[in-house]
């Protein structure tokens, strides 16, 4: 996982995101996400997020970005995550 205090980052990230009223395009993402056992492919990811902040993309799993989303989200070369720590925090909610 990300440490402690990313910890707890990624639960008031997903607190966030996993809230109705939060409609920003990660937290759309999220619940996206949520109901598709947890991951999209990459290309649907980029839909989502990439058509008004293209740089949100490259931002979800970088370890140096200073939003740490990437405690949250992880990938592959086709698919975009939410990690387990996340998913199993989620399920708490």
């Amino acid at each position: 996982m990300c440490g402690i205090p990313d910890e707890e980052k990624m639960k008031r990230l997903v607190k966030s995101w996993s809230h109705p009223s939060n409609c920003t395009s990660v937290a759309k993402l999220f619940r996206e996400m949520v109901e598709n056992d947890y991951r999209l492919m990459s290309a649907r990811v980029k839909e989502i997020i990439s058509d008004r902040h293209d740089n949100y993309y490259e931002n979800l799993t970088q370890n140096n970005h200073r939003n740490k989303w990437n405690c949250v989200f992880s990938k592959d070369n086709t698919r975009h995550y939410i990690l387990r720590e996340a998913v199993e925090y989620y399920e708490t909610l």
